[in-house]
């Protein structure tokens, strides 16, 4: 067999090719690897993926409750999974010059991105930005339509598409690379590193081709900057799709430890949680040794509310004094429903005197307001009963049982009094 050895003008001229245009200069090295990836497989596995993924976001998206956000990555993956199997399907049968589904797909992938990043200020609670969500969409159209149908330059439509894909990166990124509560903050950054690593990839691609001053720049043709990226940005993509999966998934189990402590009518700590919360305030108090206080309060006549208004105007009662307490403690107090009519504030820091103020603040508020519901003047009073720790010391229960006896005295005195349990042992 003869080997046939190029001569020294062909080695020359591959030099200064690659010497000319960075996008073929790792060619001679790589090119036994980079050349087996393809970018129609790549495109095809991507959207194949991202497919079935879109598919479980919307079957999830139906029992995921009040988390908001689900239903717009799940669209979001649908164009994306779409654009790329739009794209993938006319690269067989069109010339790289006649771009124009290669415009509509890249139009759906941009589509796709932006929903991720609406359904990123979803999830957050917040307002969409539509006005920046049609700003990218546009430029992507405009840029396909001049690039394309006015002034042919493929190049340059890509870099302008990498641009604004790494802009819509960077917002996203941005929504997500902020601080947060654990464990929340490990999934919201995870997702917001690969938002970031996105946008380097495809500056750097725009930033390439740039450089490059060929105008025979193709989509599908099969140079390292093509598989390269592509390889690159799908992966980082399903890294976003798992970071967001993590974003539901610890919402979900925060929504599920929420529920299980708080009381359904109210809105406030149930009777477990609020026991929990006090061994923290016990250990703490005895720590610091500082006193804890413990106000319990109850409705007065709630019996008669019931008999009279209905159960459904009981309950309404109920939410407003939940409401008038919650307004009126400390960020640092604990309140919860003890039991039917029955509420109980956990005062850490607090001596008797201080929590007597408060106790008698609240009472008046709660004396001084009425309501309407359904037409009917609703107004009632509560009468309430306080301990500290000085006094009976720091165990929850006993404390919670001392001011269930200052209650009572202050029911059996009239009703809508504050009664602290040491004028009631004072006088037992």
């Amino acid at each position: 067999m003869r080997l046939i050895r190029p001569d020294n003008s062909e080695i020359d001229a591959r030099r200064r090719l690659e010497k000319h245009d960075p996008r073929y200069t790792v060619a001679a090295y790589t090119s036994g690897s980079t050349m087996s990836l393809d970018v129609r497989t790549i495109m095809l596995v991507f959207s194949a993926l991202t497919l079935m993924f879109s598919g479980l976001l919307a079957l999830v998206g139906r029992y995921t409750g009040n988390v908001k956000g689900v239903g717009h990555w799940a669209l979001a993956n649908l164009l994306m999974a779409s654009g790329f199997a739009f794209s993938y399907s006319f690269s067989t049968t069109l010339p790289n010059q006649l771009l124009w589904p290669i415009v509509a797909a890249s139009v759906l992938i941009v589509s796709g991105l932006c929903l991720q990043y609406a359904g990123i200020q979803r999830f957050k609670e917040k307002p969409i930005n539509w006005k920046f969500v049609a700003l990218a969409v546009a430029a992507i159209f405009v840029s396909g339509i001049w690039f394309t149908g006015i002034h042919n330059n493929v190049t340059n439509r890509a870099i302008v598409n990498s641009i604004v894909f790494g802009i819509v990166f960077i917002a996203c990124a941005r929504e997500l690379l902020i601080p947060a509560e654990a464990p929340l903050r490990i999934a919201y950054w995870l997702t917001g590193i690969s938002f970031g690593a996105l946008s380097v990839l495809v500056f750097a691609r725009a930033a390439i081709l740039w450089q490059s001053s060929t105008e025979s720049y193709g989509l599908f043709q099969n140079i390292p900057i093509n598989p390269l990226t592509f390889l690159g940005i799908c992966l980082l993509q399903f890294s976003t799709m798992f970071g967001f999966v993590l974003m539901l998934a610890y919402r979900l189990v925060g929504e599920l430890a929420k529920l299980a402590s708080q009381d359904p009518l109210t809105g406030a700590f149930n009777r477990r949680r609020l026991e929990e919360e006090a061994l923290r305030v016990q250990a703490r108090s005895i720590r610091t040794g500082k006193p804890m206080a413990v106000m319990m309060i109850d409705v007065d006549h709630f019996k008669t509310v019931n008999d009279r208004f209905g159960h459904q105007v009981g309950d309404e009662v109920l939410k407003h004094v939940a409401k008038i307490i919650e307004t009126t403690i400390r960020a640092d107090d604990y309140f919860g429903r003890y039991g039917g009519e029955e509420f109980c504030i956990l005062l850490p820091s607090t001596a008797k005197d201080e929590a007597y103020a408060m106790g008698e603040r609240l009472r008046q508020i709660y004396a001084d307001t009425s309501y309407l519901f359904d037409g009917q003047h609703i107004h009632s009073t509560i009468s309430i009963g306080i301990a500290d720790s000085a006094d009976v010391g720091t165990e929850f229960k006993t404390l919670v049982q001392a001011a269930d006896k200052a209650l009572y005295e202050a029911k059996q005195a009239g009703r809508n009094l504050v009664m602290q349990h040491a004028s009631v042992a004072m006088f037992a």
